[in-house]
C-alpha cells in the first residue's frame, strides 16, 4: 500500500512539474516570436540588400504577411498521420493540398504590396530567400527542441529521484 501511495505521489509531482514548465513556455512564446520575426527581417534585409527606407516600409507588410501565413502553416502541420481508412487518408491529403493552395494564395496576394517597396530584382529574390530562412528556422527549432527535451527530461528525472529518495527516507523513519 505504501508503494502505491508513493508511486501516486511521484506521478502527481511529475504532472505538476510538466504543467508548470508548459505555463512558463507559453509566457515566453510571444517574446520568442518577436525575436524570431526581427531575426527574419534582419536576414531578409541582408539577403535582399534592403535600404533602411525600404526596410521601414517592408516591416509592416511582412508582419501582416507572416500573420496570414501563420494561419495556414499552423493548421497544415497539426495533421495526425494515423489513419484507418482510405477515405481518412484521402481527406488528409486533400486538406494538405488545400492548405498549400491557401499559402500560395496568400503569397500571390502580397506580391503587389511587396512590389511597391522592393525593386524587381529584390522581388524575384524574396520568396526564395524567405523559403531559405524558413528552412534554417525549422532546423534550428528542431535542434533546440531536442536539446530542451533532453534537459527537461534530465531535470525531471533528478527531481523525481530526489523526491523518491526523500519519501523513502520518511518511510524508513516511520
Amino acid at each position: 500500500m505504501k508503494k502505491i501511495m508513493m508511486f501516486a505521489i511521484i506521478a502527481i509531482m511529475a504532472v505538476n512539474v510538466v504543467a508548470q514548465e508548459q505555463k512558463n513556455d507559453n509566457a515566453a512564446s510571444q517574446e520568442r516570436m518577436t525575436l524570431l520575426f526581427n531575426a527574419k527581417v534582419k536576414m531578409l534585409k541582408e539577403k535582399l540588400l534592403l535600404t533602411d527606407e525600404q526596410t521601414e516600409k517592408f516591416i509592416p507588410i511582412y508582419k501582416e504577411y507572416m500573420t496570414e501565413m501563420g494561419k495556414y502553416f499552423g493548421k497544415r502541420r497539426r495533421h495526425d498521420m494515423e489513419v484507418k481508412t482510405a477515405d481518412e487518408a484521402t481527406k488528409k491529403v486533400v486538406d494538405e493540398l488545400d492548405g498549400k493552395m491557401k499559402v500560395l494564395e496568400v503569397q500571390k496576394s502580397f506580391i503587389p504590396r511587396f512590389a511597391k517597396v522592393l525593386t524587381p530584382q529584390q522581388l524575384l529574390k524574396l520568396l526564395p530567400a524567405e523559403s531559405d530562412i524558413q528552412h534554417q528556422v525549422r532546423k534550428e527549432f528542431k535542434k533546440r527542441r531536442m536539446n530542451s527535451l533532453r534537459k527537461k527530461n534530465k531535470a525531471l528525472n533528478e527531481r523525481i529521484k530526489k523526491r523518491t529518495d526523500s519519501l523513502r527516507m520518511k518511510n524508513k523513519e516511520a
